[in-house]
């Protein structure tokens, strides 16, 4: 059985980079593409401080998911960090949104928008606990 050892100063820096990604990807990275394939404008998007405070959540209790498997595994280096938060990344995040993306008749760009975020979010998040071990 995995041990539950969390380091929460390196789980509570891999959210904040997390959102940090978030705010330059669906800003001036890919924000005018993202809101083009969703059909949106900012103003029908209205104000985001919901989405914000649910992200803030979300990548709080994904960093700790993520130190967990990393702590699990043994990972301790960087490079090791990084290639479970891809595996992580694109074997749970990716097939899942790509299956509920078909059903919902998403736009394949918005989709592989937000599976490209993940992929390089948990990326992150991994190399971040993973070399605070």
């Amino acid at each position: 059985m995995p041990t539950l050892d969390v380091n929460w100063i390196a789980v509570v820096v891999a959210a904040v980079a997390a959102m940090i990604i978030g705010t330059l990807w669906y800003g001036p990275l890919f924000g005018k593409l993202w809101m083009r394939s969703l059909g949106k404008t900012s103003e029908e998007l209205g104000s985001p401080s919901t989405g914000i405070a649910v992200s803030i959540v979300a990548s709080l209790i994904t960093a700790t998911i993520v130190s967990v498997v990393i702590n699990a595994v043994g990972a301790g280096t960087i490079m090791e960090g990084i290639v479970w938060g891809v595996l992580l990344s694109v074997g749970l995040i990716a097939t899942s949104t790509a299956t509920n993306s078909v059903y919902e008749n998403k736009s394949w760009t918005v989709t592989f928008l937000f599976i490209a975020y993940q992929v390089v979010t948990l990326a992150v998040m991994g190399a971040i606990v993973a070399a605070w071990g």
